[in-house]
């Protein structure tokens, strides 16, 4: 399901998943919302700011994030 989500951390961050989110606008801070998942590769459709993005489960994982529960209505 979707809903909307804040950055809070990254559980790992290398350089190379720092500079892949750097590249899709996500950073601490950003707010995300969660359009939901392609069943075909598993891969999740995020939209940040007007931006849509699909990032992986992989990369999900590493992110540490809190509902935001103020934008769900």
């Amino acid at each position: 399901g979707g809903g909307n989500y804040l950055l809070l951390g990254i559980k790992d961050p290398t350089s190379a998943l720092l500079s892949f989110l750097d590249k899709i606008s996500l950073r601490i801070g950003s707010k995300i919302y969660v359009r939901g998942v392609e069943s075909y590769n598993g891969s999740i459709e995020i939209e940040i700011g007007d931006e849509i993005r699909f990032i992986t489960s992989d990369i999900a994982n590493q992110l540490l994030v809190k509902e935001d529960e103020k934008d769900n209505n």
